[in-house]
């Protein structure tokens, strides 16, 4: 089935950004409310942070907000092409929202569109049988890949860079796999959907939770609300420890900074935008209300916690069914 990623669909906002020639040391709106003028209404985000921050701190900690302007500013339209050519295949619509994960999608697709960050670029279409044998061992059928780079080195490794972060000092810390790793926590409104995505350089794994029959709360699992950073990254961190146990540890192949041609400064610092200003964009629909996740906190216990966003509004005080199941953990690798 599909379902709503959360945050883990800001990485093609960045991946979008980057290519675009914008600095992810740019500074950037983090106050929370963001509200985003629309048609026929305003776009109201929470999840925040006090005053501008880089966009690559806006990553690591999941900062709504500061997203919400981001796709503004890189659109829409771009962020649903960047997702689409690096391996998503579901049909999104553009929404300003798809930056907090507001269209479903398929835990194989994350999966695939995050192997081509671990493979420097290149995508490789996800298939589900490799190779085929008779019963004498004489080879019937194998697989053969059929690579297209999607991203230039630069942009890869700089994003690569960044989602590394969120595992050593963000919201995933509880993927830390001992080994180079990268990734990014996703939840959805309600704690409904939880998601950790993430590869090293020889898989790319992403782990959803929730409900699958139905979308139910994850407010009370063993005692705790569900977020990305939780069992979802404790899931992705013990698959991904076994599944490389026998497998060298190898760092990110690494490339030289992209060419940055735009840098937002912090308002009242010395410094401008080395790109001429654009125009405003025209007014876009709005989007669904359902579809904005919440902030993700920094998984307990936090060695040295960093600033968290703020957290969403509290849900209405309105009893919720008690799950009569367990939520079904699903960690789909490439």
């Amino acid at each position: 089935g599909k379902r709503q990623p959360g945050s883990s669909f800001k990485t093609f906002v960045l991946v979008t950004a980057i290519e675009q020639g914008v600095s992810p040391n740019s500074y950037i709106d983090g106050r929370a409310p963001a509200r985003i003028p629309m048609e026929p209404k305003t776009w109201v985000v929470y999840g925040g942070r006090s005053g501008h921050i880089t966009i690559s701190s806006a990553t690591v900690g999941s900062v709504n907000a500061a997203y919400a302007r981001l796709i503004m500013k890189v659109g829409p339209e771009n962020v649903k092409e960047t997702a689409q050519r690096m391996g998503i295949t579901t049909d999104i619509a553009p929404y300003p929202s798809i930056a907090l994960g507001g269209e479903n999608v398929a835990p194989i697709e994350m999966a695939s569109a995050y192997g081509t960050l671990a493979n420097n670029g290149v995508h490789n279409r996800p298939v589900t049988i490799t190779r085929i044998e008779d019963s004498n061992g004489n080879l019937i059928y194998q697989h053969e890949p059929e690579p297209q780079i999607i991203l230039a080195p630069e942009v890869s490794y700089a994003t690569t860079r960044i989602l590394q972060r969120v595992i050593s000092s963000g919201t995933g810390r509880g993927a830390a796999i001992g080994r180079p790793a990268a990734g990014k926590t996703g939840t959805s409104q309600t704690y409904r959907d939880a998601w950790f995505v993430g590869y090293t350089p020889q898989l790319a794994t992403a782990v959803w939770m929730g409900y699958y029959d139905r979308e139910l709360p994850m407010s009370n699992v063993h005692g705790r609300r569900v977020f990305g950073g939780t069992f979802p990254a404790t899931i992705w961190k013990i698959f991904m420890s076994r599944a490389l146990a026998n497998e060298p540890v190898l760092d990110f192949q690494s490339a030289p900074s992209p060419r940055y041609t735009k840098f937002w400064s912090r308002p009242g610092r010395p410094g401008s935008a080395t790109s001429t200003p654009q125009p405003a964009p025209p007014p876009q629909p709005t989007p669904p209300p359902q579809t904005e996740p919440v902030p993700e906190p920094v998984p307990e216990p936090e060695p040295e916690p960093e600033p968290e966003p703020e957290p969403e509004p509290e849900p209405p005080p309105e009893p919720e069914p008690e799950p009569t199941s367990t939520p079904n953990p699903t960690a789909v690798a490439r």
